[in-house]
């Protein structure tokens, strides 16, 4: 585990930030051609999801720490817990998982980077977080860019609902975001 007195090498965040970056669209490319030819996609999380936890529990369990941590959390911890595990993994990757049923990965991923606008607006309302200007900028350039990519708009047939599902996957990830943060600073429990 991170202790937080340590210090992390000032490349590291970058590093980080760079293979997640790529993970994510490698997946997705992953995602679209298993979806494609072997089951369905809800099919796939599901299977991604329990090999993560089969993968991570005996890390848990094999800590004393982490035991303690995880006997430490209350109903209300718990509560916060399932709703966010909710939220963000039922339907946040579901609605990404079927999205991409009906529209191109690059498409997705693009629908996808609008998830740090809707979290910067609702964090403004719902955790009084106040973007800086160059994070105001970056929004800018976002909608612009998406703009770019989508004018002319020519959506057919199914294409809509894959739009309709992807802006719900939106909206899911930019809640499960704030709900994240929202729990991260309680800090009752590790991240």
């Amino acid at each position: 585990m991170f202790d937080s007195n340590e210090t992390l090498p000032a490349h590291s965040g970058c590093s980080s930030g760079c293979f997640c970056h790529c993970f994510v669209v490698l997946l997705l490319v992953l995602i679209k051609f298993w979806s494609a030819r072997q089951s369905a996609a809800l099919t796939f999380a599901g299977l991604r999801y329990t090999l993560a936890f089969l993968c991570l529990a005996p890390l848990v369990l094999l800590s004393s720490r982490n035991r303690a941590a995880v006997k430490s959390l209350t109903r209300k911890d718990w509560g916060r817990l399932a709703l966010l595990g909710l939220i963000f993994y039922t339907l946040a990757q579901g609605t990404l998982f079927l999205s991409l049923a009906y529209l191109p990965a690059a498409m997705v991923s693009l629908l996808l980077n609008l998830t740090s606008i809707v979290v910067g607006l609702f964090g403004i309302v719902f955790l009084r977080e106040h973007p800086s200007r160059g994070q105001w900028f970056g929004i800018a350039l976002t909608v612009i860019g998406v703009a770019v990519y989508f004018f002319p708009v020519d959506i057919k047939g199914l294409q809509m609902v894959g739009l309709l599902v992807a802006l719900g996957g939106v909206l899911s990830n930019a809640v499960s975001s704030l709900l994240g943060r929202d729990a991260n600073r309680l800090a009752s429990s590790s991240p």
